[in-house]
């Protein structure tokens, strides 16, 4: 009978550890539908290519439209579904570093092969605000030539879109050479001219908000459009092998020295590129000119030669009534917000003094006018100028320098001062400082110039947590809130040269000093590939030495971490090499060595995608995670300097008329536990009542102290008494 057992556990012992090594324990999953044009599923093939090795790593063939795939932790993936007689789909999915996840794809709609159908090709990339197609884009370049090599017949538009950033005719020389360059590609491959056409829309047919940072990842695009099925076939037509040559290469293609001035030559070309966008962004410049006198000869509105500022007036009408009472944003192609004005009762609005080269973009608050299906722009007469687009609720229009004169009043020169209303020279920060449980709480608030890196203003939310801030024009601020026992939290503002301009911050969350809470030191900065910390960054880490030295108990671990470019053993080494440094710093100031850890994570643990410059940004950071604390013995250690320095002033303590008279009544009401220590009762925790609690505390005095017993009472009264 032992024997037995000694087998059955040998064998269980057995299966369990080749259940531990199973890789598919490791795995993650994709998941989703494939749908037809009629919203019936759909068999579909399903290709998934590594985005960094750019190699098949699963292929599955769904008959009935559902499918889910076990692929990699930690990876970002193209997938690819595909069916004869259709236009091939793709999706960009990240998978993080998490057992078990399953990514839920959006429902796929794969649309039949007919004229004026199109796909977007997802994986096509180019640097910022440059025409060279990036190796990253083969797989998207691999599938248009393996579909033209099936459909013969078939003639394609590579159609270039983008955001609103920039001129409208940069936008569209960008897009058209955008375009133009993936077309070189497939002509280079051996493909027939003929077959594919090429055309740059520039920011004209948004599919997103160019209010938001993903509205505008969304309008950066390349398309491909269905032009004709029935080219006429050439006898001696092959289908060719796709040579790919064009696309811009890693640096680590050409390595030998033979290779040397080819990779001159590349780079000269790169060069030669650069240096014509920027020149071609130069002349824009004078281009807005030749517009605005070419709109003379059609406007009624007289033009001089030479434009300076412009005020503009008009109306807006909503489903064939006036807009009334409705808010409007001026916009500039960077996003900012220029100026905000409020229709009136007859859907009048006014903008005074915006210069007459800006591209501006009009903008409705969604929640405002999220009931009605049209608004059109007029002029005062009533006359339609356009229709405004709805973009993800949205409604907003950008104005071409043609249409700026049926709205506006030009000078020749800027308006004498005294015909102006003064500007307001000040802006305002706004927002509210709660606690995880969505709680206000009252935070001080620290902001500091960051070109000057020197304070410029303490604020204090108030008891409902709300904060307003009036802050300088044009100016680059680290706004910082901090609070007694819980972690500071740090936001980047960036205020426009807009008088009354105003940034609402949101809610700012603060998290309790507790093992395990972390925070992202927002306002650490280094070099690129460096580990040396810049200057800007003592600020911030002046608050993490200040916290240290608060909570004497406390034990941190400072996290350096990356985006994904480069080897994983650079980016570790990279991101310890900064945390180490940044304690480094921290121990030069005073703090224990022995209560800061460090490590490095490398691209390890992400927060964000790495597909997008934004995601790679958030990646590359430094973060603060409490690895211990004592709060009892924190809150004992608060309570015991409360004491130390009440018997300084022991007179005005005992009497309490000095401390008394200058507390203000609080707005915050006694809760029904504390209300015994508030002896006088007028509403409020003097600091005379406190150093009675206190002494009692430490006395042993509980009916001094109230009827509340134990130390969670005094640590209550504390918090309170800081709070109100």
């Amino acid at each position: 009978m032992k024997v037995l057992i000694f087998i059955f556990l040998h064998i269980l012992s057995f299966s369990l550890c080749a259940e531990q090594k199973d890789p598919l324990k490791k795995n993650a999953y994709i998941s989703g539908n494939v749908f037809d044009e009629n919203k019936v599923k759909t068999s579909v093939h399903i290709d998934i290519i590594d985005f960094e090795t750019k190699q098949l790593v699963e292929q599955l063939e769904s008959s009935n439209g559902n499918f889910r795939i076990s692929v990699p932790q930690k990876n970002d993936f193209i997938v690819y579904f595909s069916k004869p007689g259709y236009l091939f789909q793709s999706v960009l999915v990240s998978i993080p570093d998490s057992v078990g996840f399953e990514k839920k794809l959006p429902d796929i709609v794969l649309q039949k092969m007919e004229v004026e159908k199109k796909t977007i090709l997802n994986s096509l990339s180019f640097d910022f605000y440059q025409a060279i197609v990036l190796e990253e884009s083969r797989p998207d370049l691999e599938r248009v030539i393996a579909l033209l090599n099936e459909n013969l017949a078939l003639q394609i538009e590579i159609s270039g879109f983008t955001d609103n950033i920039g001129s409208v005719t940069f936008l569209r020389k960008l897009t058209e050479q955008r375009a133009k360059s993936v077309v070189d590609i497939l002509i280079s491959s051996g493909f027939d001219k003929t077959r594919i056409k090429y055309k740059g829309y520039g920011a004209l047919q948004p599919l997103g908000s160019n209010f938001t940072e993903e509205g505008r990842q969304q309008n950066n695009r390349i398309e491909l459009k269905v032009l004709s099925l029935d080219l006429p076939v050439k006898k001696d037509t092959k289908q060719k092998k796709g040579i790919l040559s064009g696309i811009k290469k890693e640096e680590t293609v050409i390595s030998t020295e033979e290779d040397e001035a080819a990779k001159s030559a590349i780079e000269d070309e790169k060069e030669a590129e650069i240096a014509k966008f920027e020149q071609e962004q130069e002349e824009f410049k004078d281009s807005v000119e030749v517009a605005l006198k070419k709109a003379k000869e059609t406007s009624a509105v007289p033009l001089p030669d030479t434009l300076s500022r412009i005020d503009y007036k008009g109306k807006f009408i909503a489903d064939k009534k006036p807009l009334a009472f409705s808010t409007v944003n001026l916009v500039s192609t960077y996003g900012e917000i220029l100026k905000t004005s409020k229709t009136d009762e007859n859907g009048i609005f006014e903008f005074k003094d915006i210069e007459a080269d800006e591209e501006v973009t009009f903008g409705f608050d969604p929640e405002e006018t999220k009931d009605f299906k049209k608004i059109f722009l007029a002029d005062t007469t009533g006359t339609v100028v356009k229709e405004l687009d709805k973009i993800n609720g949205e409604f907003v229009l950008t104005l071409l320098p043609s249409e700026k004169t049926k709205l506006g009043k030009v000078y020749l020169v800027d308006p004498p001062l005294k015909a102006l209303k003064p500007k307001l020279k000040n802006a305002f920060i706004i927002g509210r400082v709660v606690d995880e449980s969505n709680h206000p709480i009252k935070a001080q608030i620290e902001v500091i110039d960051n070109t000057t890196n020197q304070p410029v203003e303490k604020a204090q939310s108030n008891s409902e947590g709300r904060f307003k801030i009036t802050s300088a024009l044009k100016k680059n601020y680290d706004i910082t809130f901090i609070k007694s026992g819980y972690l500071f939290q740090s936001v980047s503002v960036i205020i426009p040269d807009s008088g009354g301009y105003e940034k609402n911050l949101g809610d700012v969350t603060l998290q309790k000093v507790e093992v395990g809470k972390k925070i992202v030191l927002n306002n650490i900065f280094f070099d690129s590939n460096e580990s040396t910390l810049r200057k800007e960054s003592f600020s911030e880490l002046e608050r993490a030495v200040k916290l240290m030295n608060d909570m004497a108990s406390l034990q941190i671990e400072i996290s350096g971490h990356t985006d994904n470019i480069g080897s994983s053993k650079s980016n570790r080494q990279l991101s310890e090499l900064r945390a180490k440094a940044v304690k480094d710093y921290l121990v030069s100031q005073g703090c224990d060595k022995d209560r800061l850890k460090y490590k490095g994570y490398g691209s390890g643990q992400p927060i964000s995608t790495n597909n997008t410059e934004i995601g790679r940004q958030m990646n590359r950071r430094t973060e603060f995670k409490v690895l211990k604390v004592d709060l009892a013995a924190e809150q004992i250690a608060k309570a015991k300097k409360m004491k130390e320095d009440s018997s300084i002033d022991n007179k005005e303590a005992e009497n309490g008329a000095s401390s008394d008279d200058q507390q203000k009544k609080s707005t915050n009401t006694i809760p029904t536990p504390l209300k015994n220590y508030d002896k006088d009762n007028n509403g409020i925790i003097s600091y005379s009542e406190i150093v009675i609690a206190i002494d009692a505390f430490f006395d042993g005095n509980e009916k001094a102290s109230g009827d509340n017993k134990g130390d969670d009472s005094i640590f209550a009264l504390l918090d309170f008494y800081f709070d109100q």
